[in-house]
């Protein structure tokens, strides 16, 4: 294999080139993959998590003003280990958003399905406004069909398919967060939780 420099695969992705994508796969993914590991992720989040940092990378490059002071690998590890520990927050936030306390809950409980009929609405709502290639790689993939799969069926490659993806989820949580419903829920929700505090 042949090896490249920081600034050789600086300027290579710059560029496109994939040579130097394969090299990075091949040289820094099994690091990364035990890094995932030790959050308690898998295989393919790991390769989701370092497309992901590629792509934070690739849009930070592009800044007039970037400079790399430290290690190729320095940067992206601590890009991945970010992105972790977020996903690990963001999995906090998710049992949070949908968990309540077993003695607030009743089979019949207006509030529970009130809220859960509001978050369902504001989804779908935050969804539909996505272009219908993001709409349908979503799906796909929430359906549990692996990236290579996606890519088959739509006629797109692997890289588009993984990059769009992590497009449109970011898309996605900043529709989901700039829905009026939301602002209105969130606002709620931590009304009440001083309320009870």
């Amino acid at each position: 294999m042949k090896e490249f420099t920081d600034k050789e695969i600086l300027e290579s992705l710059k560029n496109d080139t994939s040579d130097v994508v394969r090299y990075i796969y091949e040289r820094y993914l099994p690091m990364i993959r035990l890094l995932v590991y030790n959050y308690g992720g898998s295989n393919e989040d790991s390769k989701d998590i370092f497309q992901e940092a590629l792509c934070i990378l690739i849009k930070n490059m592009r800044q007039e003003d970037f400079i790399l002071k430290c290690k190729f690998i320095t940067y992206i590890y601590s890009i991945c280990n970010n992105l972790c520990k977020r996903e690990l927050e963001k999995q906090a936030a998710r049992e949070n958003w949908v968990r309540r306390k077993p003695d607030e809950r009743t089979e019949n409980d207006f509030t529970e399905n009130h809220d859960l009929k509001l978050k369902q609405k504001i989804f779908y709502e935050a969804f539909v406004i996505l272009d219908k290639v993001s709409r349908s790689i979503l799906n796909l993939f929430w359906e549990g069909v692996r990236h290579e799969e996606i890519a088959s069926e739509l006629g797109l490659s692997y890289n588009y398919v993984k990059k769009r993806k992590c497009v449109a989820e970011k898309e996605l949580q900043n529709n989901i967060k700039k829905h009026p419903e939301y602002i209105q829920f969130i606002r709620s929700e931590l009304s009440t939780e001083k309320i009870v505090l």
